[in-house]
């Protein structure tokens, strides 16, 4: 098939998709179930604090693939791959930069957290994942509520 009649069918099937999706999070029965499961997710990973180390970040979050040093890192819930963070640590037991000023690459879990952003939904359309459950669905039919999908 020609790639100019592939597109419009594929951008129709994401957005039966999506439709779906919007309409399992508007029954209203299901609703509390999925607010109270982003609660529980949210609490969890705002226990993570400045002057925690590397290992306790390790039992909430996961490391996200992407540019990143072993002092500065992007991680994502363990509960749901849309909600992330961003990680500045301090090293422990061996020093930052090496001889010529640059960044180490070894990490520790005794690294301690000096700086983080506030836990929050960060998305981007990955179309060959499919994440499933109810923490995609939310997500998804809080997005198109929002604005219009749009592939980029």
């Amino acid at each position: 098939m020609d790639r100019r009649r592939a597109l419009p069918l594929f951008a129709s099937a994401i957005g039966v998709s999506v439709s779906s999706q919007a309409h399992a999070f508007a029954d209203p029965e299901r609703c509390p179930e999925h607010v109270g499961w982003v609660a529980k997710v949210m609490e969890k990973m705002e226990t993570i604090k400045v002057g925690d180390t590397r290992k306790s970040l390790l039992r909430v979050f996961t490391t996200e693939g992407g540019l990143s040093t072993s002092l500065e890192h992007t991680y994502v819930s363990q509960d749901c791959p849309l909600f992330k963070i961003d990680v500045k640590f301090h090293a422990v037991g061996r020093p930052e930069l090496d001889p010529d000023g640059r960044e180490t690459s070894v990490e520790s879990d005794d690294d301690i957290i000096a700086a983080l952003s506030r836990p929050g939904r960060r998305m981007g359309l990955r179309l060959s994942q499919n994440m499933g459950g109810s923490c995609d669905e939310i997500i998804m039919a809080n997005e198109n509520r929002k604005s219009p999908m749009s592939l980029v």
